[in-house]
């Protein structure tokens, strides 16, 4: 006989519902559907009177009582994890797809382990009716949410028998024609509730994102939904009921999406179609029914252990992640993209700039907060007190901001480079199109006459959607007197304490500066965050820090679980970065990238005077942006000062330290120069934040040489050895007496550690041979050239690599210098230079290439523009360079630690490709096909 199974109270039913930690799987088999009582977008779901006693109370208002006790577990279940260390809060409204009672895990039950959600749905509810109640506005404003989500629109179409009004048969053969003028109003009158609910948060939460969905291609099954009224309307093909609904559901996503695009980026459309293809697919059910997708218990697909509903919650999960910015994948706060060590540089750098602390090394992850406090005090003077010149600097900068006009939209923007361009977001001017029927409103300020500037996108258009920037020509004669903001490339200015200021049109008002609670918070590579207040219609303002600097691009806010607002934008650096990597790249913007390349101001001391070139094969495939590189490398040069001696005026140690500061090498030798005139120079570069030290030779002459060395990459020491091992044969005579080096040689043993792996180690030696062309000096050389290959043999011993430079005062290519170009491993990097006339002397009126950098065949170096050594002719653009500065230029190279693999077509038909390494040390290599 039968044992029947006891039956459960109402009440307890109820209790197991509301309580947030049952399992509602196991609660399932005490209910069931009232296909009575349903409606689309509306399941009635009831209870079992075999298993749960007989209640009085009618099925409709056991229907009501269900959704109240999932909306109450949902509630309680909030009120926990809310504030539990880490939680996201969101604020959700809308159909069954974010609440189908027990019987599915909907939408919100994929997001719930995830997320705190105050979950404000209900089955069947319409756009209508959310409208009405409009209880999102008030958990909105009181729970402060990272997002709201947004779920409606399916039972305004389908609710109550509407979709057999919008069926005529016979109007022509394909699906759409099936679809009548009635089911057009119906859509519009859908986008127009949708528009008026979005027009209301984002008008009152600028900040919030919102992130809504469209619904996937339903499945007509002769149900009471889809297939039974299309059947009535005279549709009886079920093929034909399917592409009709998918002409349906596209038309209805498509508006919702072209809706979402006019909210500047903070409306976003979650894609739902597919979502229960991809289980179908698999062989399973994908539909629960003819609207709602199935969850992983309703049906066990290919051992997939997941049904439509877990896609639908996957796609919003991953959506989420990427637009709340508040995770480690784009926050600042995890320092991704940029090392620890290289944030404790930047600490370092502007510890010795703002606090001089001259001395400060790359401190340890204790000593990093005390240092940040400590700059911010010195900057901001806590007291708030500011010199007077922060109002006037900062007048002249807020006339560079501009009202950026589109034809759907208001943004901020700014005048950049010559004066010539302007900057703004991607999310402002997505296009070429865009671009054209906008303009840039200088001077939109209370009490001044604005004037509009036409935007040339024909001219020079140049966007990116991962950075938010896009970079356009404009007409720069009306705003001729207006000092455009500079495109700086050193990240060092700016950390974690310090504050920034951001000149705005919020929500397109007259220009506005916000100056109050502007701390920043967060920094990494890419982004920086600060407390800094901003609206919508800030998108694109220009950022500043305290000196009015500009150091980043405002792009979005987001508010933390706390309920507080921070302020994202990309720093410039990272844009003038991402120009470099498109110039040397083969996109679309290439060609207007390389126009904007000489507008860029200062080098990055992370990558230095290079930049990316020589760094990577292919500069398309570099993380942009980088400011460590994506190879080990290391940046040598030399440089004959020319007479700086110890008393050098005070003007000029600033213009040799602007020069280095702006070359930014690892290790640069220095010729013609005194003890204190070195020291001198190393302590104004540290007051400009460089990690300057030296190593100083006393030569035989009157003028010494120097290593100069950025000590929070490098180790220098000078190898006295190798002095004393060759000493007799340094000491060396020409036939007249005369010594072959007036000022012997500086060994240096170097080794460049910023993260390489292994360190790169070489010998540098840094000379300077005797000038004048007569005879008995170039006998001199001559010796000397012998006497060098002599002991960079010894040198090259044990395997050391070996850089030689300095001023030779002698052509390599000719027959004075052969004793030493004749060392079977050594090369003049410099010898194409010369043959191309190139000059690095250009102080007399016959200008030489008389400089030179001579390497070991095992010193791989970096291909800078199809060469491997720069001559950086700064008297080009430095006035007076000749007679200020120095009668020579600087001579620089890159080394490269890892090997350049040979790269062979085996089969050309199908592209495939062997690559072979060659190792380190070979001289040659043959390959043979057997």
């Amino acid at each position: 006989m039968d044992v029947l199974e006891p039956r459960v109270s109402l009440a307890e039913l109820r209790s197991w519902i509301e309580d947030p930690d049952t399992d509602l799987r196991a609660l399932r088999r005490y209910l069931r559907v009232d296909e009575a009582l349903s409606r689309p977008f509306a399941p009635a779901v009831t209870i079992d009177p075999e298993l749960v006693e007989e209640p009085r109370e009618e099925g409709g208002f056991l229907v009501g009582l269900l959704n109240t006790w999932v909306r109450r577990r949902r509630r309680r279940r909030y009120e926990r994890d809310k504030n539990r260390p880490g939680s996201r809060r969101l604020v959700s409204e809308g159909d069954s797809w974010f609440q189908f009672p027990v019987l599915l895990d909907d939408t919100i039950d994929q997001l719930t382990p995830h997320y705190a959600i105050l979950s404000l749905g209900a089955a069947g509810d319409t756009l209508g009716a959310i409208l009405e109640r409009r209880e999102y506005m008030e958990a909105i404003a009181s729970e402060r949410p990272s997002a709201f989500l947004l779920s409606a629109g399916g039972n305004d179409v389908l609710g109550d028998g509407r979709l057999e009004r919008f069926i005529d048969v016979g109007r022509g053969p394909r699906p759409e024609d099936h679809l009548n003028d009635a089911f057009d109003t119906m859509l519009a009158n859908v986008i127009n509730q949708y528009r008026t609910l979005l027009d209301e948060v984002v008008g009152t939460f600028s900040e919030l994102p919102i992130l809504c969905h469209g619904y996937d291609h339903a499945i007509p099954r002769n149900g009471r939904a889809l297939g039974q009224p299309m059947r009535r309307a005279g549709v009886e093909d079920e093929g034909l009921q399917r592409r009709i609904v998918e002409v349906m559901v596209d038309r209805f996503n498509t508006r919702l999406a072209e809706l979402a695009a006019t909210y500047g980026g903070r409306v976003h459309l979650v894609d739902c179609v597919g979502a229960a293809r991809e289980v179908i697919d698999r062989g399973g059910e994908g539909w629960y029914d003819e609207l709602h997708p199935t969850d992983a218990d309703a049906e066990k697909v290919a051992g997939l252990d997941r049904g439509g509903f877990e896609v639908v919650g996957e796609r919003f999960r991953r959506a989420l992640e990427r637009v709340l910015a508040s995770d480690r994948e784009r926050s600042p706060g995890g320092e991704e993209g940029m090392s620890p060590r290289a944030r404790r540089r930047i600490t370092a750098r502007i510890a010795r700039r703002v606090l001089h602390r001259l001395d400060t090394t790359i401190p340890d992850d204790a000593e990093v907060g005390a240092i940040r406090r400590m700059v911010a005090e010195k900057i901001h003077l806590e007291s708030d007190f500011l010199p007077a010149a922060f109002l006037r600097d900062g007048a002249a900068a807020a006339r560079a901001v501009c009202r950026v006009v589109t034809s759907t939209s208001l943004g901020s923007g700014a005048l950049v480079a010559d004066g010539s361009y302007v900057i703004t977001n991607n999310h402002v001017l997505r296009n070429e199109d865009e671009a054209r029927g906008a303009t840039a409103e200088f001077g939109f300020e209370e009490g001044r006459e604005s004037v509009h500037v036409a935007l040339r996108p024909d001219r020079l258009f140049v966007t990116d959607e991962d950075l938010d920037f896009t970079i356009v020509a404009c007409d720069p004669g009306p705003v001729a007197d207006v000092v455009p903001l500079a495109l700086g490339r050193d990240p060092t200015d700016l950390d974690v304490e310090m504050r920034v200021n951001v000149i705005q049109h919020p929500r397109g008002r007259a220009k506005e500066v916000a100056l109050h609670d502007n701390r920043v918070v967060a920094i990494s590579d890419r982004l920086v965050r600060y407390t800094t207040d901003t609206q919508r219609g800030s998108s694109g303002s220009p950022v500043f820090d305290n000196a009015w600097r500009f150091v980043a691009l405002h792009r979005a806010g987001y508010r933390k679980p706390d309920g507080t607002a921070v302020n994202e934008g990309a720093r410039v650096p990272a844009i003038t970065a991402k120009l470099v990597a498109m110039a040397n790249g083969a996109g679309p913007c290439r060609a207007a990238a390389e126009r904007l390349l000489p507008h860029i101001q200062g080098t990055s001391p992370f990558l230095g005077f290079f930049d990316v070139a020589g760094v990577v094969d292919d500069p398309r495939e570099v993380e942009v942006p980088t400011f460590t590189g994506t190879a080990d490398f290391a940046d040598v040069g030399f440089w004959n000062i020319e007479q700086f001696n110890g008393d050098v005026a005070q003007d000029r140690v600033r213009r040799v330290a602007d020069v280095l500061g702006t070359l930014s090498m690892d290790v640069m030798g220095l010729v013609e120069v005194q003890r204190r005139s070195v020291e001198r120079l190393v302590e104004e570069m540290r007051r400009r934040g460089d990690a300057a030290a030296f190593v100083f030779h006393d030569t035989t002459g009157g003028l010494d040489h120097a290593v100069l060395f950025d000590r929070d990459t490098t180790t220098v020491e000078i190898d006295h050895d190798v002095a004393a091992r060759h000493a007799v044969r340094l000491a060396a005579r020409t036939a007249t007496g005369k010594p072959a080096f007036p000022r012997t040689p500086l060994f240096a043993r170097c080794e460049v550690d910023d993260g390489n792996r292994p360190p790169l180690a070489f010998m540098l030696i840094v000379v300077h041979l005797k000038a004048f062309g007569d005879v008995e000096s170039r006998a001199r050389r001559r010796l000397a050239a012998e006497v060098l290959g002599e002991v960079i043999a010894d040198i090259r011993s044990d395997g050391t690599p070996v850089v030689l430079g300095g001023d030779f005062n002698e052509s390599v290519n000719n027959q004075v210098l052969q004793g030493l170009l004749d060392t079977p491993d050594l090369f003049a990097l410099t010898s194409d230079d010369e043959d191309r006339n190139a000059a690095i002397f250009i102080g007399g009126a016959r200008r030489s290439a008389i400089d030179h950098i001579v390497i070991s065949d095992d010193v791989r170096t970096g291909d800078i523009m199809g060469d491997d050594a720069a001559i950086v002719r700064l008297d080009r653009r430095i006035r007076d360079f000749a007679d200020g500065v120095s009668d020579h230029v600087p001579v620089v190279m890159r080394m490269v630690a890892r090997a350049r693999p040979l790269d062979v077509e085996v089969e050309p038909d199908t592209g495939q490709r062997t690559v072979f390494t060659i190792p380190s040390r070979a001289r040659s290599a043959r390959i043979v096909f057997a």
